[in-house]
């Protein structure tokens, strides 16, 4: 928690303010007013850009192995290794405080 990101994270938050990774696999779905736009496998060492987070709610399983960094830091995690979570609002203040 808060170490800053490096490598492919590194490059995606630079033009992305949140980026999700796999620290092993997890499967993620984002969702904007109950539509779905994401839904997908996240493989070990897979990132994950998000563009346009405002709006957006993530499911995850596997919650502790999904690292969340806002603005090139890593956030709190989700929750533990193997647990799911719903209805996380990708907002970045509420992230960084891991709310």
């Amino acid at each position: 928690m808060g170490q800053p990101a490096s490598g492919e994270v590194a490059r995606q938050a630079q033009t992305s303010r949140i980026v999700l990774k796999a620290a092993s696999d997890s499967w993620i779905q984002l969702r904007r007013d109950g539509a779905l736009v994401v839904r997908r496998l996240l493989r070990q060492g897979e990132v994950y850009a998000v563009s346009q987070p405002e709006g957006l709610t993530l499911n995850v399983l596997n919650a502790g192995a999904l690292e969340v960094y806002v603005d090139g830091v890593r956030a709190p995690s989700l929750g533990p290794v193997g647990g799911v979570r719903n209805d996380i609002r990708l907002d970045a203040n509420r992230l960084k405080s891991g709310r």
